[in-house]
């Protein structure tokens, strides 16, 4: 997805830094960054830059380049050098326990932290390293709109039935004067506990919707009111697979057949307007079967779980019978794939133990991949492709491992280290299939701790098996609901392999 950006390279030499910080200042400014925000961009790329400067070898031989690029969210800046290898990280920065010595050694990068609203250290290896900040627009949050006004419960609101049939739902996609009804829905539905937080700024949800990354639509009865809105993100781990990732109907106009229609119209928009679609997938909570049901009347098959993906503290008005027991604190979800584009053909390198439920879940979509179980170990001396993201207020790591080299071992121990130094309940791993050294990789991950838990239908480069760690996190397996037999199968398959789940 295209965006406007400015590059500056600079010769390693602070002479030029007022220049290029007020070239800096002055893109966040016509991106409509405020005042404050717009010092805390100068102030941390001064930092970023004087870091990257005491690093250098040369005066201009390798030149420290300055990105400032144009995100839905607001700005990003990287600064980007080829200095001496160093590492920052910003994830354990905050340390309260830093003796005065490493608060004065760190002090650049706690200052770069505590300003900007994201902030990362990326090892390029042969390309040097970069340090990426983003800065976010002080959108106006929906509940400000709300302060004053008392939302009633599913149990207090009047059903339109009587008033209302189905045909009178018209579903459209989502305009600007729109996107404040799509919050609204967001936060009638999930009240302040939604945990994908963009949905919660209107403004935020038209930049996203006008860079292509979501795509939003509404449900708008004849007088005007709107009783949904559903949302699909094209920007995932997985290129093609797009998300439904959101689907909300206000307790008042349930009944109606308003998920139907809005799953219908979104779904064959995508079909018929994205050439670069391959398929879609939605996870469905399974504590309860109503969204598992929608995934099947679209013929989304199930392809795996996700145990304890969602924390306790997200809130599902209407359905606090099914909430998840006090022993249960998070919340596990079923992963529903439907293709769009079938695979031409489709090499596949897998743990021989899961050949069985693996070719059980491709028929679903009949497609008989060819299926490689030898194990091999690595031995290029390329580097292994991983990147991790640490989603701190569900307290989840997910790992992303692309390929696979001799420094795996080292590499993803070090991962994991650094997210269980977060606190982390839960890490997911998206291992790549397409990689031969994926029996191998699977071997180690589940030799230390990580369970099988299916896989993610991707394409050619990218077609991810799911493996997860639990960090002192307590639920039953036996007690979740799934409708459909595949995910019964799913299940048996995995308790059969890791008994540790069965503990409350």
């Amino acid at each position: 997805m295209a965006s406007h950006f400015l590059k500056i390279e600079m010769c390693n030499d602070v002479k030029y830094l007022p220049a290029v910080l007020n070239l800096v200042k002055e893109f966040g400014k016509i991106r409509g960054v405020n005042n404050k925000k717009l010092m805390n961009i100068e102030l941390a790329t001064e930092e970023a830059i004087v870091k990257a400067v005491g690093y250098a070898e040369s005066l201009c031989e390798n030149p420290i380049v300055i990105t400032c690029r144009e995100i839905p969210r607001g700005v990003e800046i990287s600064v980007m050098d080829k200095g001496k290898p160093d590492i920052i990280d910003f994830r354990t920065i905050e340390n309260k326990n830093l003796s005065e010595e490493e608060i004065v050694k760190n002090l650049d990068a706690m200052i770069m932290k505590g300003i900007s609203d994201k902030v990362e250290y990326k090892n390029l290896g042969m390309d040097g390293r970069e340090i990426v900040m983003e800065f976010y627009i002080d959108d106006v949050p929906i509940m400000e709109s709300y302060k004053e006004k008392k939302v009633k419960s599913v149990n207090e609101q009047k059903s339109p039935a009587k008033k209302w049939k189905e045909e009178d739902v018209q579903v459209l996609p989502m305009e600007e004067k729109d996107a404040i009804e799509v919050s609204r829905c967001v936060f009638e539905v999930y009240g302040y506990t939604y945990p994908k937080e963009d949905f919660y700024y209107p403004e935020r949800l038209c930049r996203l919707q006008k860079d292509g990354t979501l795509f939003c639509v509404i449900a708008k009865m004849p007088d005007g009111n709107v009783a949904g809105a559903g949302v699909i993100n094209r920007a995932t781990p997985i290129p093609g697979l797009f998300e439904y990732q959101s689907l909300v109907v206000k307790g008042e106009y349930r009944g109606l057949g308003v998920a139907r229609k809005i799953s219908n119209f979104i779904l064959e928009y995508e079909k018929h307007n994205n050439p670069n679609l391959e398929g879609f997938f939605m996870e469905a909570v399974t504590n309860h079967p109503y969204s598992q049901k929608i995934a099947m009347k679209h013929q989304f098959y199930p392809t795996g779980f996700f145990f304890g993906l969602i924390p306790d503290f997200v809130h599902f008005k209407g359905f606090e019978h099914k909430k998840a027991s006090k022993n249960q604190r998070r919340i596990s979800t079923l992963f529903n794939v439907l293709r769009v584009k079938p695979w031409d053909k489709l090499t596949l390198y897998i743990p021989e133990k899961h050949r069985t439920i693996i070719e059980k879940i491709y028929s679903q979509f009949n497609a008989k991949p060819e299926l490689i179980t030898d194990i091999i170990t690595p031995e290029n001396n390329k580097s292994s492709i991983v990147d991790t993201i640490f989603i701190e207020k569900m307290k989840l790591g997910i790992i992303k491992i692309e390929t696979i080299a001799r420094d795996f071992e080292h590499l993803i121990k070090q991962r994991i280290l650094q997210l269980k130094s977060e606190n982390v309940e839960v890490i997911f791993v998206y291992l790549n299939m397409n990689s031969k050294y994926a029996p191998w990789a699977a071997q180690f991950l589940e030799e230390h701790g990580f369970l099988f838990t299916g896989v993610l239908t991707g394409n050619e480069k990218f077609h991810p098996m799911l493996l997860q760690w639990f960090g002192g996190i307590t639920f039953d397996i036996n007690k979740i609901e799934v409708t459909y037999n595949m995910a019964k199968n799913l299940l048996e398959h995995i308790k059969k392999h890791d008994k540790s789940l069965n503990i409350v």
